[in-house]
């Protein structure tokens, strides 16, 4: 009787010793947000929907002979309106829906009809510099128009070689995107 005290006492006190430590914090992540009636109803490239096809001009395979190179760019836009729609927005592009290369953070080309090999479609902001589609991280941000309730996104879209020259076939790719107000 007495041993199986000791042994009943021996394992409740290694229990304990073995949960203290988990109980041990070495800091804390706090986590805020705000949900918001803001949005702007999207009308993308004058079609009166959030959708839009853009078509890249049909390029030469000598205009992207070796990796890196990039032709063939196009501007899209995306116009923002509404009674709600106020303060910034700025685009996220969805890059688990989207066939985003992690690695150029370039769309993947997803024709399946005589595709391209060694080409990607890169998206730049309007000031020409390219987002980093993986992340978002350098999106443009606009500011929407406090007297008129409207903002004008736009974009290039360009094809770009990658690990060497491109060669000849169709493109065709696509991104998810969402608007982020604040």
């Amino acid at each position: 009787m007495k041993l199986s005290t000791i042994a009943t006492a021996l394992t409740a006190a290694l229990a304990a010793a073995a949960v203290a430590p988990a109980m041990a914090a070495d800091g804390k992540v706090t986590i805020n947000g705000e949900i918001t009636a803001t949005t702007c109803d999207i009308n993308a490239g004058g079609t009166g929907s959030p959708n839009q096809t853009v078509t890249l001009p049909t390029v030469s395979t000598t205009a992207l002979n070796a990796a890196g190179k990039t032709a063939g760019e196009k501007e899209f836009h995306f116009d923002l309106s509404g009674s709600t729609c106020a303060g910034t927005a700025k685009m996220h592009f969805e890059s688990a829906t989207s066939p985003v290369d992690l690695a150029t953070s370039n769309l993947d080309n997803q024709a399946t009809n005589n595709p391209a090999k060694y080409v990607q479609v890169s998206i730049l902001n309007a000031d020409g510099s390219k987002v980093a589609l993986a992340d978002s991280s350098n999106s443009q941000s606009v500011t929407i128009d406090p007297t008129t309730n409207t903002a004008r996104m736009s974009y290039f879209a360009r094809y770009e070689a990658v690990g060497q020259a491109a060669e000849q076939g169709m493109v065709s790719t696509f991104f998810d995107y969402s608007i982020d107000y604040n």
